[in-house]
């Protein structure tokens, strides 16, 4: 009798582990057929399922998630979605997600104008707004419109030392480094 009730929480345990990730593969499937509406209900409903135990199957699955959602907004054209999407992503550490914020700027601002917004940005901000927490940094282009971008090599303290130059210099030559202002020219 143990057996068998061992058995059952198992299958139990199985088929709801992986109902989650077949939310994922019923939301791929909506997005193949551009149904928008139904493929992020889907995401969403995904993103408060539980994963199991392992850390690692949580983080692969909130990585797809987000993958999902990112390719749902640019494929529907939902500006206001892909700028919420970004604003409150889950995996901030990685280039991707700040290269699509540059893309998603550059439809509001042409390639000088952001170039100029940025710079400004970094000129007009006292230190404590440029600090990094991680590489990340907060850029305020307008009232309305701010973008978080992620650097790689974000030593400007070792730049100000070497070459004798203002917090605010630096976070400018590390930006003009990057593979965004790359983008941008």
């Amino acid at each position: 009798m143990k057996k068998i009730t061992l058995l059952i929480l198992l299958l139990l345990n199985q088929l709801s582990f992986s109902q989650d990730y077949s939310l994922l593969r019923k939301a791929e499937k909506k997005l193949e057929k551009k149904e928008y509406d139904k493929a992020l209900r889907l995401l969403n409903r995904a993103e408060k399922a539980d994963y199991g135990f392992c850390g690692n199957a949580s983080i692969e699955a909130l990585y797809k998630i987000d993958s999902l959602k990112l390719r749902l907004f640019k494929e529907s054209k939902d500006l206001i979605g892909l700028q919420k999407f970004l604003d409150n992503i889950n995996f901030e550490f990685n280039e991707r997600y700040s290269k699509e914020r540059i893309f998603l700027a550059l439809n509001f601002y042409k390639k000088e104008e952001l170039k100029r917004l940025l710079i400004e940005s970094i000129l007009n901000s006292d230190r404590n707004n440029l600090e990094s927490y991680f590489g990340i940094v907060n850029f305020k282009l307008s009232d309305k419109y701010r973008i978080k971008l992620f650097f790689k090599d974000f030593n400007v303290l070792t730049i100000m030392r070497n070459e004798n130059i203002t917090y605010n210099e630096a976070v400018i030559k590390i930006f003009q480094k990057s593979v965004y202002w790359d983008m941008l020219n």
